[in-house]
């Protein structure tokens, strides 16, 4: 190689490293990607549903790394189970400075406990079916393998 080859190529590679140098520095570095934990997670406003089946669908734990993209997976998560509002917070921990507190908020489908009307006659079979057309009825758990809804 010509000596005027090398002299190019030493003084390409000092121009280029503080050019890689400041790219560098402005990357941020992997730690701080996640640098928040979950301190703590709040299930609110579940009354049939118990806690911990909401807890068996998301995967965000306290200790684990806060992640944005789990957070936002968890709530479409609970949302998918057929809540009628699901709503969700994060907070900074006011007790420490790295970590977070998630809170799911939940509200349940209204559940009709009984009717009472007077009038003209009704059959039972005429208000299920109308209340399965509205999705307003749950399946019970035997039946629900089957289609018959309670």
């Amino acid at each position: 190689m010509r000596l005027t080859t090398k002299l190019e190529l030493l003084i390409s590679a000092c121009l280029f490293l503080p050019v890689a140098q400041a790219l560098a520095a402005q990357q941020p570095p992997q730690a701080a990607q996640t640098k928040y934990i979950s301190e703590r997670l709040d299930l609110v406003g579940n009354r049939s549903v118990r806690t911990d089946t909401l807890r068996a669908l998301i995967s965000l734990n306290p200790g684990d790394p806060y992640r944005v993209v789990a957070f936002r997976r968890d709530a479409r998560s609970i949302w998918n189970t057929g809540f009628n509002d699901v709503r969700s917070e994060v907070q900074d921990s006011p007790d420490r400075p790295d970590a977070k507190i998630v809170t799911f908020m939940v509200r349940e489908k209204p559940i009709v406990a009984s009717i009472d009307y007077t009038g003209k006659s009704i059959s039972e079979s005429d208000i299920r079916a109308a209340l399965k057309n509205q999705r307003l009825v749950r399946p019970a758990n035997n039946e629900a393998r089957h289609g018959r809804y309670q």
